[in-house]
């Protein structure tokens, strides 16, 4: 009995109502990112200095590998007010913010995958796209195909796996 758990209780829903924090913290870190990259081109609109004229502060490589963790953890706050329904804590409705779990899901894949340079932004649209064609089947099936999947599982379980 010590060591039970409830994954839902425990991590999931006080993440959710985190939402306006990793809100903040997200639009903090990519206003650092955009100030960095004009600074390190020397314009905002064309690149001056070349890549390797410009040297990574040790700050930047910190705020890089923490982008990975808050990315992971926006993700899971975004999915986390989605399944459950929990809107940011302050709040004053009573159900989820549908724009602010969106935006933390399409922020936190954004800041998990800004580390990886190599990858093109082609997957990374790909991976949007194939989320909005999932939540569109979501949000078009009918009621019957709601209960024939609650039969086996939970379908917010289903639907978000």
């Amino acid at each position: 009995m010590i060591y039970q758990f409830d994954f839902k209780v425990g991590f999931l829903i006080p993440l959710a109502e985190m939402a306006g924090f990793f809100v903040l913290i997200l639009g903090i870190m990519w206003l650092i990112y955009g100030v960095h990259e004009a600074k390190r081109r020397g314009s905002v609109k064309e690149r001056k200095i070349e890549d390797w004229d410009f040297k990574l502060t040790k700050f930047l490589k910190v705020l890089t590998y923490l982008g990975f963790l808050v990315g992971v953890l926006s993700i899971l706050s975004g999915v986390a007010g989605l399944m459950y329904n929990i809107p940011p804590r302050g709040f004053e409705g009573p159900d989820v913010s549908i724009f602010t779990s969106v935006l933390l899901i399409i922020l936190g894949v954004l800041t998990f995958l800004k580390p990886m340079n190599d990858i093109p932004i082609s997957s990374v649209v790909g991976l949007m796209v194939g989320s909005a064609v999932v939540a569109i089947i979501v949000i078009s099936l009918p009621g019957e195909a709601y209960e024939i999947i609650g039969i086996f599982m939970n379908p917010t379980v289903f639907f978000a796996i």
